[in-house]
C-alpha cells in the first residue's frame, strides 16, 4: 500500500504523507468524472486513507474500467444493479478492514486537513461515536454544520452561523461525509436499506440518539459538495424517495410519547397532505400516491422494526424533546 500511495504523491506531484487506519466507503451511480476529483482530494490529505472502497452501484459508464486504469489501489465492490446508498454503506462497513469508517459521497472534495481534524476527534475523546465535517456547497455557501430535526420530523442541514475553530454537538449527521466508530454499528444497527436513498443517515442517527450515541461537528474539516450531482437525473424517484423516507423515519423512530405530545401527530398528518397536495401542483401525483401506498403496505413491518428500535431507547423522552426544534422554523427537505 505505501509504495502504491508514493507513486500517486508522484503522480499529482505532493510530498510523504502519513497513512491513517481508516477505511473510506465511496457508494458511486455513474459517476466516474466525480470520482476522479474526490479521489484526487483524498490522496491529498495531510493523513490518506490507508483503504478505500468504491460500491460500484449497477454504474453504465466507465467507473470499474476507470478505476482500475488510474486508482489500482482502490478496492472496488460491484453490484448488477443500482441497490441504493444504504445498501451500498452497508456492503462496504461489513467489507471494511479497519474501525475507523468514513462515508463520502462521490460528489464531494476534501480540503486538505479535512480527515486530519477528524481522526485527532475521534482519537482525543473515546466517548465520541462520529464526527461530521463542514460541508460546503460548490458555491461556498454553507450546506451543513450537522443536522437537526423539527417538532413534526422533518429533518434540515444547519445552515447558520459558522465558527470554523470550535467544534460544536449535533443531534443528526449526514451521510454525505462522516466518520463513525465501526463498533457502533453493532449497537446502533446498519443502515436500513428499505430508505434506498435519502433519509437514512437521518433514520440512523436518530436511532443512534436514542441509543445514547454522541457526535460532534468538526468546523475545521471541510467538504465540498456538488449537492444531488447523481440523484438529480431522475427526479421523479427522487421526490418519492424524499416524500416516503420522511415519513418512514418517523413511523419507524418517533417515540409514541413524543408522537402525541402538544399535537405533534395531528401536524404530522397536516404536512402529509399538504407535501402530498405540494407533489400534486408540481406534477409528481403518481410519485405522491405510490408513497403513500408503500408506508401503509408496508405498515406491519414498519410497526415491527419500531417495536425493536424503542426496545434499544437509552436516553429519556426530555433529551429527545429538548432536541426538537420549534415548528415555525422553515425547514427544507431531507438532504444527503
Amino acid at each position: 500500500m505505501r509504495v502504491i500511495i508514493s507513486l500517486i504523491n508522484k503522480w499529482y506531484n505532493i510530498g510523504e504523507v502519513k497513512l491513517g487506519d481508516l477505511t473510506v466507503i465511496i457508494p458511486s451511480y455513474n459517476g466516474s468524472e466525480l470520482l476522479d476529483i474526490c479521489l484526487t482530494s483524498l490522496y491529498k490529505q495531510e493523513i490518506v486513507p490507508n483503504e478505500i472502497i468504491v460500491i460500484n452501484n449497477g454504474s453504465e459508464d466507465e467507473t470499474e474500467s476507470f478505476l482500475k486504469k488510474k486508482y489500482p489501489e482502490v478496492r472496488i465492490i460491484s453490484f448488477s444493479e443500482n441497490q441504493g446508498f444504504a445498501e451500498a454503506v452497508n456492503m462496504g462497513i461489513k467489507n471494511a478492514k479497519f474501525e475507523k469508517i468514513f462515508i463520502l459521497n462521490n460528489d464531494t472534495k476534501l480540503d486538505k486537513e479535512c480527515l486530519k481534524y477528524l481522526l485527532r476527534d475521534l482519537e482525543k475523546d473515546y466517548r465520541l461515536d462520529a464526527v461530521a465535517p463542514l460541508i460546503f456547497l460548490s458555491n461556498n455557501k454553507v450546506d451543513s454544520s450537522g443536522s437537526f430535526i423539527n417538532e413534526l420530523g422533518q429533518a434540515f442541514h444547519d445552515r447558520g452561523r459558522v465558527k470554523k475553530n470550535q467544534n460544536k454537538e449535533i443531534f443528526l449527521i449526514t451521510a454525505a461525509a462522516v466518520l463513525i466508530r465501526k463498533n457502533i454499528f453493532k449497537k446502533v444497527g446498519m443502515f436500513e436499506e428499505k430508505f434506498f436513498a435519502y433519509g437514512e443517515d437521518v433514520d440512523w442517527s436518530f436511532r443512534a440518539q436514542l441509543a445514547g450515541c454522541s457526535f460532534i461537528c468538526d468546523q475545521r474539516a471541510v467538504v465540498y459538495h456538488e449537492h444531488k450531482a447523481t440523484s438529480s437525473r431522475n427526479p421523479q424517484f427522487l421526490e418519492y424517495l424524499q416524500f416516503r423516507n420522511a415519513y418512514l423515519f418517523i413511523l419507524r423512530c418517533f417515540p409514541l410519547k413524543t408522537l402525541l405530545k402538544r399535537g405533534r401527530l395531528f401536524g404530522i398528518f397536516l404536512t402529509n397532505i399538504n407535501t402530498f397536495f405540494y407533489l400534486l401542483f408540481k406534477g409528481f401525483i403518481l410519485e405522491a400516491i405510490k408513497a403513500e401506498l408503500w408506508l401503509i403496505l408496508n405498515l406491519p413491518w414498519i410497526l415491527r422494526e419500531r417495536l425493536k428500535i424503542q426496545k434499544n431507547r437509552k436516553v429519556n423522552l426530555e433529551y429527545i424533546d429538548n432536541n426538537l426544534k420549534p415548528k415555525e422554523i422553515r425547514l427544507l427537505k431531507l438532504l444527503k
